[in-house]
């Protein structure tokens, strides 16, 4: 495979001078457009430390690996002015990349830094599509990766008409959009990122279907109305595009202004009647202090039938736990199974909805049923149902013991008079009280085999604990190790 580099030592096949370092990239990026084959492309590496001022756009071509030392930086020269290409009314100019022709396939985008320097740009309004970091269409097998993407005007990686997109282990701050924006694409995978959003969201799908979002963290970048809104924006507005296949799992929301999920459907992407989105296992705090709307909430959602919500963990959220915002265009069921919706508060908006402080809410007339299962509610603050919900809650115990094997009996629902602990034959963890209530959720479960895992979620816990046999144990014995979020180790025996 060839490598050609970049630097400002004089020594490599490009040199830069600092006055305007684009142009000597784009050579070498002509090169590798030129040189490589579907097979064998070509990489164009730029040396670190240093920063590369760009006073113009970089063209992208084909069959390209884009990367450079972690100390290497690209940034957007001070008041570069770039020309206004919009249609009158919505400015916008060039991304920083740039693709060179169309359509563009393989480009592989990784591990150094881009700055967008938006607080040097005078004259530009936040959201619009000025200065996105990379923006390609009608693109096949383009990955961004281990990059630091930070302070841009608008969207990170935004892609149209794409199939076979990748963004994950990337490092996203202040964008001015999305930090990714997949639209009107098939088949990606977005994982790995740690986001701290502004303006929009941190990762967004539009007419995209087929792909999966696990094990992102996303925050705000500060708690003030510059905040941006979901952590996670899914919408279908048009059933030109298949939105199937669908899963979202393992991402951690942390005060997320708006929604931890908003999730929409309008136009005619009602009409395609069963997408199959699985939205499992993510955890989603803090949610929905936004008040300039009243849709806020852990999680909402409009239409998208069918849609199974599992195993999710959805504390002190804003307004509303779960909640149907809009009429769907369709008949609609949505599933809530084994989740949990605990501290819900009241809408931080000065109007305030009559749901608000319910931890999962369907008004009437929304074309709508929740069918909620198994679901734990807890400290809601003005009640856990509200409108259209057919629900059969988990059981709640009141013991020392977390979680049984074994399906529970009515002596187990009554406070015990010593206290508990792991009696013979029963397998679980101890795990720490809330206010001297020992109150956990019983979650039914089978035995599993050795080293297989399992998720038990306990109420008033603030984490997650991963299960499993412990790695020296046999099929049968009654010996799990437990592994908190932070790494933390520690076995339990039963007799």
């Amino acid at each position: 495979m060839t490598t050609v580099y970049v630097s400002n030592r004089g020594t490599d096949a490009y040199t830069v001078d600092g006055a305007a370092d684009d142009v000597q990239i784009n050579q070498a990026l002509l090169y590798a457009h030129n040189n490589g084959t579907d097979s064998l492309p070509v990489t164009v590496y730029l040396r670190g430390p240093y920063t590369y001022d760009l006073a113009s756009w970089l063209l992208v071509g084909n069959n390209t690996i884009f990367t450079g030392d972690k100390t290497a930086k690209l940034r957007l020269k001070n008041s570069a002015g770039w020309a206004d290409i919009g249609d009158g009314t919505t400015p916008q100019t060039e991304p920083l990349l740039k693709q060179r022709v169309n359509p563009i396939r393989n480009v592989e985008v990784h591990n150094f830094e881009i700055d967008g320097n938006k607080d040097n740009q005078a004259g530009y309004t936040w959201g619009k599509l000025n200065y996105i970091i990379m923006s390609f269409s009608n693109a096949t097998n383009i990955s961004m990766h281990d990059m630091y993407i930070h302070d841009s005007q608008s969207d990170g990686m935004r892609i149209n008409l794409g199939d076979t997109l990748y963004f994950f282990n990337n490092v996203v701050e202040r964008m001015g959009h999305d930090g990714c924006f997949f639209i009107r694409s098939d088949n990606f995978m977005i994982f790995g990122n740690n986001t701290k959003i502004r303006t929009n969201s941190a990762h967004r799908l539009w007419n995209t279907g087929h792909g999966k979002i696990f094990n992102n963290y996303m925050e705000p970048y500060a708690l003030n109305s510059q905040s941006g809104n979901p952590g996670i924006q899914i919408e279908h507005s048009d059933d030109t595009y298949d939105m199937s296949g669908i899963e979202v799992y393992g991402n951690e929301i942390v005060n997320a202004w708006g929604e931890g999920f908003w999730i929409i459907e309008y136009g005619t992407g009602p009409n395609q009647s069963n997408k199959g989105l699985y939205i499992h296992d993510n955890i989603i705090r803090g949610a929905g202090r936004i008040t300039t709307i009243a849709y806020n909430a852990g999680i909402s959602i409009g239409g998208w039938n069918g849609t199974v919500f599992e195993r999710n963990t959805i504390e002190n959220c804003y307004n509303a736990g779960f909640q149907v915002y809009t009429a769907a265009g369709a008949a609609t069921t949505l599933y809530l199974r084994d989740n949990i919706i605990n501290g819900t508060l009241e809408s931080l908006n000065a109007s305030k909805p009559a749901f608000t402080g319910y931890g999962v809410v369907c008004p009437a007339g929304y074309n709508t049923t929740i069918q909620a299962t198994g679901n734990s509610l807890d400290g809601n603050v003005n009640g856990n149902y509200y409108g259209t919900v057919s629900y059969t809650d988990s059981i709640r115990v009141s013991c020392r013991m977390g979680m049984y094997a074994a399906a529970p009996s009515v002596i187990d629902q009554q406070e015990p008079t010593a206290p508990g602990g792991i009696q013979s034959g029963e397998w679980g963890i101890v795990l720490p009280s809330d206010g001297e209530k020992y109150k956990y959720i019983l979650y039914p479960f089978r035995m599993p085999e050795a080293g297989e895992r399992c998720l038990i979620y306990p109420a008033h816990s603030d984490k997650y604990y991963l299960l499993k046999l412990a790695q020296d144990a046999r099929p049968g014995d009654k010996i799990i190790s437990v592994t908190d979020r932070k790494g933390q180790s520690w076995g339990v025996v039963g007799n």
